[in-house]
């Protein structure tokens, strides 16, 4: 059975070969999707600054602001879209967000200079 491995290679070798693998395949899963969705989050930041300079900045502050005030639900048909994490995230979340907070969002919007 374990005739692709070396004859010194027991059965519990081989279990514990797999184990590791397993493990070290899922941590750099769970840290590629930590770059993916930081990425995402940079992008964010680049779309609201790009709007604020072919709009105006306190037009995409007040339309942020107003996101924020109103209560983000979905119909459970859409259930999924929820999983995009776009608004309600407590802070120390964002990491596990694709996009950044609202307040966040907000907070880099008023450091632009126009």
């Amino acid at each position: 059975m374990l005739a692709f491995f070396s004859e010194d290679v027991g059965r519990v070798q081989y279990k514990i070969i797999c184990f590791v693998k397993v493990v070290v395949s899922s941590i750099c899963l769970f840290l590629g999707n930590l770059v993916v969705k930081a990425f995402s989050r940079k992008r964010e930041f680049e779309a609201d600054a790009l709007a604020a300079v072919l709009i105006d900045k306190e037009s995409m502050v007040e339309a942020l602001n107003s996101l924020s005030r109103s209560p983000v639900s979905f119909p459970k048909e859409q259930g999924d879209y929820a999983a995009f994490k776009i608004n309600g995230t407590p802070a120390w979340l964002d990491i596990f967000s694709t996009h950044p907070s609202i307040e966040r969002r907000i907070a880099r919007l008023e450091k632009l200079s126009q």
